[in-house]
């Protein structure tokens, strides 16, 4: 039970949190996006809302999580953070720690990353239909930002050297 939980939590924060920002940016075009994610007292919440919310959210963040392959991962790469060549064959004997490491740092390196890539097109969709942020806007924007790609990076960094411990590289067998 606490491993589907985790597993739960884990792809909750990696996509749906992500996706649901998106979301909230898009609704500033769209009235059905709107009124599915109303709170207003006189509307009744409806359960095919609530699905058309999670389903609408899990897309996003999956296509979110897509753009943050193409650019964060290929930034935080192209600046250091090399990506392992890991030994899978040691795969199955390990596959708990592996699991673990998955689960305790790349789950948040994909909320973080994905995050800054999701508050990018809610703050385009948000400026784009009510105007552009003052300053204070947009330095609470950037100073996010900055927090959410160092995080990432540090997140990413961990689950590469955990990884790395438990499955061990390829050049490592070679030597």
């Amino acid at each position: 039970m606490t491993e589907s939980l985790d597993r739960s939590f884990g792809l909750t924060i990696a996509f749906l949190l992500p996706g649901f920002v998106c979301l909230c940016g898009f609704s500033n075009f769209s009235p059905t996006l709107t009124a599915w994610m109303s709170s207003e007292p006189s509307r009744d919440p409806s359960v095919g809302g609530f699905l058309y919310v999670v389903m609408g959210s899990l897309a996003a963040g999956l296509t979110v999580s897509a753009v943050r392959w193409a650019v964060i991962d290929q930034i935080h790469h192209a600046t250091g953070l090399s990506l392992p060549d890991f030994n899978f064959s040691r795969l199955t004997e390990h596959l708990l720690a592996f699991q673990l490491a998955v689960e305790h740092n790349y789950r948040y390196f994909q909320f973080y990353a994905n995050m800054a890539v999701a508050l990018v097109v809610f703050s385009v969709c948000h400026q784009a239909a009510l105007g552009l942020w003052s300053w204070p806007g947009w330095l609470g924007f950037l100073g996010l930002e900055t927090v959410l790609i160092a995080a990432s990076r540090d997140s990413l960094g961990r689950f590469y050297s955990r990884v790395g411990l438990v499955l061990g590289t390829r050049d490592e067998l070679v030597e």
